[in-house]
């Protein structure tokens, strides 16, 4: 008799267990998904902002002042509504020089001042919170 209860609580664990993996299988694929809506939708206005830089634009090269605007419109793009925080790492930090570039800033890898690294800490800890990427692709996880 105790070989019969001990194997239905063995089979209702491993039911259980497996009905709980699936259930937290399911949230991540659709906290990606989601994800993945929001980028799509953010990635469309800064490609709509890119135009004016198309490889097909015809007309004159840029001027100074169509640089200088291009720069400002990523920047405040990839702060409005929090488009940066779906950004993965690789893409921002290209995003990051490419504006610095325009603007015509030296481009550097890092910051001394502690404010500046603290705030982007906050910003990378906030992108792994909502899964864009993971804790070992965020470059924190050194020092932690």
């Amino acid at each position: 008799m105790q070989t019969v209860e001990l194997a239905l609580q063995g089979a209702a664990t491993i039911l259980l267990g497996g009905i709980g993996v699936y259930f937290s299988y399911n949230y991540r694929i659709q906290t990606r998904l989601k994800v993945l809506e929001l980028r799509v939708e953010a990635y469309r206005k800064l490609f709509a902002i890119t135009e004016i830089a198309s490889p097909g634009r015809r007309g004159p090269e840029l001027s100074e002042e169509e640089i200088w605007k291009l720069g400002d419109e990523m920047h405040k793009w990839y702060y409005d509504n929090g488009n940066g925080i779906l950004m993965p790492n690789r893409t921002r930090q290209h995003l990051h020089w490419l504006h610095e570039t325009l603007r015509g800033e030296p481009t550097v890898d890092s910051t001394s001042d502690a404010v500046i690294n603290e705030v982007s800490k906050l910003r990378t800890m906030l992108r792994q919170d909502v899964g864009v990427f993971s804790r070992n692709e965020s470059g924190w996880y050194k020092g932690d």
